[in-house]
């Protein structure tokens, strides 16, 4: 190989950067430490019991209404309760009733009477808890827990007395 030549390729090879067995290393960026003030971390601290604060009376405020939700629905549970109840024990008043008046249809004098008045008296509570029963889901928490009370107690009351009436002989 001709000297100039040479030397001409190992020139064309060094400014390639091919010719130098140490390769260039890229310049690091350091970001120097910003020095920590006595404020800087009072506010950091601060930031953080502030977080801390929020978190928590959010995970209150979720378990709350969690409460709520499944104290709703416990209510709305015990109103439809409720009301299959006395819609069945109303549907056995009935069928007892039907059994009153084939009774009333085929008793003579006092009997009779008796019967059917005991029918028209059961008849007109029988209305009279159905207007109730209606109210059911419309009531308030308190309202309801009473209405759900004086229902129970009528219907089982009418019950007795229409059952009762129907065994009697």
């Amino acid at each position: 190989m001709r000297p100039m030549f040479r030397f001409c390729l190992i020139a064309a090879l060094a400014a390639a950067g091919c010719a130098s067995s140490k390769k260039p290393q890229p310049a690091q960026i350091t970001a120097a430490p910003m020095p920590a003030t006595d404020q800087r971390v009072t506010a950091m601290q601060a930031d953080i019991t502030r977080l801390e604060k929020e978190r928590d009376a959010a995970k209150r405020e979720a378990a709350e209404e969690r409460n709520r939700h499944a104290q709703y629905v416990q209510l709305q549970q015990d109103r439809n309760d409720l009301e299959d109840h006395a819609w069945s024990r109303l549907a056995e008043v009935d069928t007892y009733l039907v059994k009153l008046e084939e009774k009333a249809n085929k008793a003579t004098g006092a009997a009779r009477t008796r019967i059917e008045g005991a029918v028209t008296d059961a008849g007109k509570k029988r209305e009279a808890i159905e207007r109730e029963l209606r109210r059911v889901h419309v009531e308030s928490e308190q309202g309801f827990a009473k209405l759900k009370r004086d229902l129970e107690a009528r219907i089982d009351e009418l019950y007795a007395a229409v059952r009762g009436e129907a065994e009697r002989k």
